[in-house]
């Protein structure tokens, strides 16, 4: 469940998932304030955080071991949970881009399919309204679009959760806001290309406007029946 990440990755996220309580919780009275934002956790701690969990896991004691492998699967589900509370929270996006960035950054470390549906919310964020957005770009290889990967985190999160995250893309490569969306639609899904993926693109594509079905059957290489 924790797949790709270290022992000291793992304890770092726990330890952020403190700082992240205040940006998640509803209410003006609740947020915190610019000038009272959460202060990072100390090395001490953090590494306290991590001989705690190392030391019960390496302990003799069954229960000791289990508790702390529960222990970590709550806290993980939590952490995801908050997480995916600061994306959504719209003040957020506006007023703290680079903490919804952070987020977003996490929920793809985590691999966090629960996250999908906030993600692909947020697929053009911080783009949210690009001025002087022309039409989408062609994608043949998903490796020439780094810049673009680069600047929407939500392209690179989706991409590291991988096939849960397929269905919801390609209902959004369907019906997308914007260009931004149906390009880093393009670029998800272009890298997460296999048979199965490129039939639900070629679905998409014969109901899609002709603009777009002929840049969707370009990007994939399809031939119109």
């Amino acid at each position: 469940m924790l797949s790709g990440l270290n022992g000291r990755a793992v304890v770092q996220l726990f330890v952020f998932c403190i700082g992240v309580r205040g940006f998640a919780a509803e209410g003006d009275e609740q947020r915190v304030s610019q000038d009272k934002r959460p202060l990072p956790a100390s090395k001490a701690r953090l590494e306290g955080v991590g001989r705690d969990v190392t030391t019960a896991l390496l302990s003799d004691d069954f229960e000791l071991r289990e508790q702390a492998i529960a222990g970590v699967v709550r806290d993980r589900k939590e952490l995801i949970k908050q997480l995916c509370a600061v994306v959504a929270e719209p003040t957020n996006c506006s007023g703290r881009p680079e903490a919804v960035r952070g987020a977003i950054t996490l929920l793809g470390e985590l691999r966090a399919k629960e996250a999908v549906d906030v993600l692909v919310d947020h697929l053009a964020f911080p783009d949210v309204a690009p001025k002087g957005a022309g039409p989408p770009r062609l994608v043949t290889d998903a490796r020439d679009l780094y810049p673009t990967r680069d600047r929407l985190p939500a392209i690179k999160a989706l991409i590291a959760i991988g096939e849960p995250g397929v269905d919801r893309l390609v209902e959004k490569l369907a019906s997308p806001r914007n260009h931004v969306e149906f390009e880093a639609c393009l670029i998800v899904l272009k890298a997460l290309e296999k048979p199965s993926v490129r039939a639900k693109v070629r679905g998409v594509s014969m109901n899609a406007a002709p603009a777009r079905r002929r840049i969707i059957e370009q990007s994939f290489g399809l031939q119109s029946p």
